[in-house]
Order: structure tokens, then sequence, then C-alpha cells
């Protein structure tokens, strides 16, 4: 690895920047994780990191820096605060597990495996079971707005009582 030769962590546009307001727990995540909402959790970790400037820690766009690197003690730092920042969104049964990896990009991965192809389908499932009814053949304004009115309606009613057992 090239050794680099610049000290990045005074650049304020630079990964390694850290606002002297940034800790553990200055970046909040809603909805937290919980094993069940992965999409959206790891939807709204991206915007919190792509915020704080530090999405490059789980995207892989910014490795480990070599030890003789000037920027290494600003790239462990910055790892370590990526990392409680997840481990801070998650619920304490799953940040259990995930405490012990050492590089946010590790945790980022592990959670992606885990989790996505489970959220997925269960989305997938609820989708599917949300159907919407073909355009009658014979258009009539007056009586096909009503009729597609009424669908919506119960669709809408079908999806809010088929999500309370997802979100419960």
């Amino acid at each position: 690895m090239v050794r680099n030769t610049t000290i990045q962590h005074q650049n304020s546009d630079s990964a390694y920047f850290e606002y002297p307001s940034e800790g553990p727990n200055s970046v909040v995540v809603s909805p937290k994780f919980n094993g069940s909402n992965y999409l959206a959790w790891s939807r709204s970790m991206q915007r919190a990191l792509g915020a704080k400037n530090k999405l490059s820690f789980i995207n892989g766009s910014l490795p480990m820096s070599d030890h003789e690197d000037l920027n290494h003690d600003a790239w462990e730092r910055c790892n370590h605060l990526v990392h409680s920042w997840i481990i801070n969104s998650i619920s304490d049964s799953i940040a259990q597990i995930i405490v012990f990896h050492d590089n946010a990009l590790d945790v980022w991965e592990d959670l992606k495996e885990c989790f996505s192809k489970v959220d997925r389908i269960r989305n997938a499932n609820l989708r599917s079971s949300i159907k919407i009814p073909p355009r009658p053949s014979k258009f009539k304004t007056e009586t096909y707005e009503k009729d597609i009115r009424t669908q919506n309606k119960e669709c809408c009613q079908r999806a809010f009582r088929l999500s309370e057992g997802f979100f419960a």
C-alpha cells in the first residue's frame, strides 16, 4: 500500500474529519434496527453516514490505511465512531453479536448478509398479498372511478391489516 504523506483529518471535506460535537451517540437513526426492518434501517443509516461524510467506511471505498500512513490514527478513530453509531442504532440482542467486530465495514457486510434477504422476502410477500384488480374491459369513467376508489380503499385496509402483523 502506498504511504500517505498528507494529513487529511484537518480538511472538513475529508472522511477523516470529525466535528467537535461528534461522538458515539451523535447519530440517531429511525427506525432502530430490530432484525426485521433491515432495508428501512440500512437506508436511514446510509443517509446519516452520508450526512456525516462517513459513508466511505461502510461502502468499501476507504479501506483500512497502512500502519505507517499518517492518517492511520484518524482512520481508526473514525472507524470506531462509525462502528459505535451502527451499534447504537440496533437492538441490544443484535448489538451483542457485532460488538466484537473490529471494522465498521465488516459489521455492515455481516448485517447485510444476514438480514437483507429475509427483509426482501417479507416485503415481497406483503406486496404479493395486496392484489389490485385489473381495469374493467368496458371503460365507463364514472363507474370505473368509483370502483377504483372503493378498490383502493379496500387495498389500503388489507395492507394495513397485513402490516400490523409484520411490525407488531
